[in-house]
């Protein structure tokens, strides 16, 4: 009976033994469908997440495009002269430069000069410009204020005079400055 047993008792771990192998493929098969899907989650996480930063990038490339338009056209507009600032040259500027801004959609450009009387003389220049984003909602203003003042007659006689003790040999003789009437 001993030998009834022992082969009857291999069997039985064989069957063990196969059962086992079998569970363990299972197992395995599970934890693969399981590291698909995370992997899927993952991507999918990732896609959107770099979808956003370009996005993001694009609105920043289009905000630093405004702000540097905006700096030009102020920059432009009180380089003019006193008598040539006028709310008129400043709306002419701002067509001009309107033109040029095809990056951003929907652009609006306005330029305007206002006088300033008080507290002293002085005239306020302003440029503003306005777009909308690609999804069609507006994008954030830019608006950029400058104030021009009239410029001084020089004295021709004014001489810098140098202080005691100070050597006058390599002292270079004053620059004269163009006049213009205010």
């Amino acid at each position: 009976m001993s030998h009834q047993q022992s082969s009857c008792t291999g069997t039985v771990a064989h069957r063990g033994a196969a059962a086992g192998a079998h569970r363990r493929a299972a197992m395995t098969l599970i934890e693969t469908a399981v590291a698909a899907a995370m992997l899927a989650v993952f991507m999918i996480t990732a896609t959107r997440m770099m979808a956003t930063l370009s996005a993001q990038r694009q609105a920043s490339e289009r905000h630093a495009l405004a702000l540097q338009t905006a700096d030009n056209l102020l920059e432009e507009l009180s380089s003019q002269s006193w008598h040539d600032l006028t709310p008129e040259a400043a709306a002419d500027w701002a067509t001009g430069a309107a033109l040029k801004l095809e990056r951003l959609p929907g652009a609006k450009l306005t330029a305007e000069v206002v006088d300033e009387t008080e507290p002293v003389v002085a005239k306020r220049l302003s440029v503003s410009l306005a777009w909308k984003t690609p999804a069609g909602r507006p994008g954030a203003p830019i608006r950029l204020t400058a104030w021009v003042f009239p410029r001084a007659q020089a004295e021709p006689s004014a001489e810098i005079k140098p202080a005691p003790g100070e050597s006058t040999v390599d002292a270079e003789p004053p620059a004269q400055s163009e006049t213009s009437e205010p």
